[in-house]
């Protein structure tokens, strides 16, 4: 059975959440990278304001010996400013393909609070990916 904290909620984009004051932490989910494979670099910028669903960044697979590397979108769980964006996305990008829990990517103050509400449990998202 696949490691999900209970602390943490989840987006059908395969994303990690957790709520600290008034921000999100967002983060990688172990299915999100199993479907990029690991990966080496990722393309998201702070100081934005997005929609849900629309695509805050880039995730590129590992692209040794490949001429092109596969690659997948990282989605907005919710409405928002991503405020910050945690440098080890780009110094070291293998951390996140290890340790998917303990590694945020940004950091979302959140526009409409209510969004939160849609966002799955532990057991739901394990149903999700099982499916």
């Amino acid at each position: 059975m696949t490691y999900l904290p209970d602390e943490h909620t989840y987006s059908k984009e395969h994303l990690w959440i957790k709520e600290f004051e008034n921000n999100i932490y967002v983060g990688f989910t172990n299915h999100f990278i199993k479907q990029v494979g690991m990966f080496d670099l990722v393309d998201v910028r702070d100081g934005i304001s997005l929609k849900k669903g629309e695509v805050c960044g880039i995730v590129y697979e590992k692209s040794i010996r490949k001429i092109k590397s596969k690659s997948k979108n990282m989605v907005m769980p919710v409405s928002g400013t991503i405020l910050s964006v945690n440098m080890n996305v780009f110094l070291d990008p293998t951390l996140f393909n290890h340790e998917p829990y303990r590694h945020w990517v940004i950091i979302i103050s959140v526009k409409n609070p209510d969004e939160l509400k849609e966002l799955l449990s532990t057991t739901q998202y394990r149903a999700l990916i099982k499916t």
